[in-house]
């Protein structure tokens, strides 16, 4: 009897014309990982955007996309009013936006998980960078957008995947 073993099979020429979907080429995992298991891992009072993680993936061909998972556990204080921004960029282009990464308004907290996922054409062979950032926009007595790890609760980390095709 015959066997055959792989760990990757990467399309030579991408997908047929006509084709709905594509294969996975490559996955590359980034996470936010200073700080302490059960504490803050990142924390800004920023009004502009500042990069709190990012991961960089080099495609193998130029026709091929990127899928860009994200999950994120933001977290905003005990204070009356916080909106927290975030955006993510392929080196300086924004793929995503959101104005209410997290909201909260007196006792109302507006977000606890978030998720993005884009599916990106960098159309390029280079290496590109995907990178998280955030911002406060509007804040009362002093707040801070923070990131926290609660174990397995918030993963707080991208994962890029290049398609074929």
């Amino acid at each position: 009897m015959s066997e055959l073993r792989t760990n990757k099979i990467y399309p030579r020429d991408g997908l047929p014309a006509g084709a709905s979907g594509g294969g996975i080429i490559q996955i590359v995992e980034g996470a936010l990982t200073t700080g302490n298991v059960n504490g803050t891992l990142f924390s800004t009072t920023s009004s502009t955007y500042v990069d709190v993680f990012s991961v960089t993936i080099t495609p193998t061909s130029a026709s091929n996309k990127i899928l860009v998972n994200m999950a994120i556990g933001p977290y905003g204080g005990n204070v009356d009013t916080l909106r927290m921004n975030g955006q993510i960029l392929r080196d300086s282009t924004q793929v995503w936006y959101t104005r209410n990464l997290y909201f909260r308004s007196g006792g109302d907290f507006k977000a606890v998980q978030t998720a993005a996922v884009v599916l990106d054409s960098p159309a390029t062979t280079s290496a590109v960078t995907y990178k998280f950032q955030v911002k406060v926009e509007t804040a009362a007595g002093g707040s801070t957008a923070e990131f926290y790890a609660d174990n397995s609760n918030y993963n707080n980390k991208m994962i890029l995947m290049e398609v074929s095709g």
